[in-house]
């Protein structure tokens, strides 16, 4: 265990873990601001256009910052890195565009957000998609270099304005104020992500840019990773589609929504183990026994802290309705209780899942999001129809319970059986 601790830590785990708890105390606080502020109805609004824009914003980078993190990281192609990089941002500012139309077009159509009118600040809104898509190819490229301090701090400048801006904006222009301020920060993170990239990406003329085979590996792991993306936000986001689409009481709709902002909040170490260890299992995709030895062992780390943080959201939760929201919100704790039970399904195959992206295993990872979608929603579907919104946090728990099972055995067939593969094959060669 010390031993593990140690290379956590030289990782840059606990650096960029530090960082992250500020954020998220940040973030923590202005949901407790803002919560107050909006109305619950609001707050159903922002919670609804934040899942849409999630989904459109997976779409936008097209996969690219995936491929930035599995390429840049290379030891093969390590050597073009600036030239992949500049590429993958190039192709995104167009796929970016693209999603920021589409979404503006479903919505004028009322396909989606139907129980609402379309205004300006959703239209201003989905300006996010094409900013957030840009960044996330910028932090893939971050990753890919282990440049974690520097991540981290770019993190904590960003959400520091996010805080800053959401609390002033809702405090003296409600609703308006928090789009108009979320869509700046957003704007500015972005700027902070392009001007810190390494000066050599930008003297990279065209002609310097990637060769075919190289463009090749790019659009296919981009492609099979935005499919993927795109199937896993169509699943986590399924219990608000449905309702969205069958239509539910707002109030009860923003309980629901802030019960799940908090779920969102537990997702720290998590995503911060997650970026820590891609590059990594990416380095050493040709060793599996390392691969295979190193997910086992992270991954029982972060189930067991994903349970204990849990619980201790629980109890959190409990004491800011006695203590903060009142009795009005106590169904907060209860709302809560059935969307957690999502994050720690999700969090029995997250290391898992980006064992198998580091080495080079994404294509059977959108089949089984593909595969789930169908009977996803129709599960959704069944309990809400019957239960309502007071059960529907239960599907997402048991679609994700379905999705480790699903990832866990594609892992052991990739990872484990070609270690044993590999190892046969050594003892035969040492005969």
């Amino acid at each position: 265990m010390k031993e593990i601790i140690k290379k956590t830590n030289e990782k840059g785990f606990f650096h960029l873990l530090s960082t992250n708890i500020a954020t998220q105390l940040y973030g923590a606080l202005a949901i407790l601001c803002v919560s107050k502020i909006l109305s619950a109805n609001e707050i159903a609004y922002l919670k609804l256009l934040h899942s849409y824009t999630s989904l459109f914003i997976f779409l936008g980078t097209f996969g690219f910052h995936t491929a930035v993190l599995k390429y840049c990281s290379d030891t093969i192609l390590y050597n073009f890195r600036f030239q992949i990089a500049k590429y993958c941002i190039k192709i995104t500012l167009i796929t970016s565009g693209i999603s920021f139309l589409i979404f503006n077009i479903l919505v004028y159509f009322d396909i989606i957000l139907s129980s609402y009118k379309v205004t300006g600040q959703t239209i201003f809104y989905s300006m996010i998609i094409f900013f957030s898509s840009l960044s996330m190819v910028c932090i893939g490229y971050y990753q890919s270099q282990k440049k974690i301090k520097k991540l981290a701090l770019n993190q904590f400048f960003v959400r520091t304005i996010f805080f800053i801006f959401s609390v002033l904006g809702a405090y003296f222009f409600g609703l308006e104020g928090v789009v108009f301020f979320t869509v700046s920060s957003y704007v500015i993170g972005f700027l902070m992500y392009i001007l810190l990239m390494p000066k050599e990406i930008s003297f990279i003329k065209d002609k310097q840019l990637v060769s075919k085979e190289v463009k090749t590996k790019v659009f296919s792991i981009a492609f099979f990773s935005v499919a993927g993306a795109s199937c896993t936000s169509l699943l986590q986001n399924a219990d608000f589609y449905i309702m969205d689409i069958f239509g539910v009481d707002q109030q009860l709709l923003g309980y629901y929504s802030l019960s799940s902002i908090f779920v969102m909040a537990l997702t720290i170490i998590v995503g911060t183990a997650q970026s820590i260890l891609t590059p990594y299992f990416s380095e050493n995709r040709k060793k599996p026994s390392w691969v295979w030895k190193k997910m086992l062992s992270y991954q029982l780390i972060v189930f067991l802290g994903a349970v204990i943080i849990s619980i201790i959201g629980y109890f959190g939760v409990f004491l800011l309705i006695k203590f903060y929201y009142g009795v009005e919100y106590e169904s907060l704790n209860y709302y809560y209780s059935t969307i957690v039970t999502r994050f720690i399904a999700w969090a029995s195959f997250s290391i898992v899942g980006v064992a198998l992206l580091g080495m080079g295993i994404v294509k059977q990872g959108f089949y089984i999001a593909a595969l789930l979608i169908i009977p996803a929603y129709i599960i959704t579907w069944y309990i809400y129809h019957n239960y309502g919104i007071s059960a529907i946090g239960y599907s997402q728990g048991l679609i994700f319970l379905l999705n480790s099972i699903f990832v866990w055995v594609l892992a052991y067939i990739k990872i484990n059986h070609k270690k044993e593969y590999i190892d046969e094959n050594r003892k035969v060669w040492n005969n």
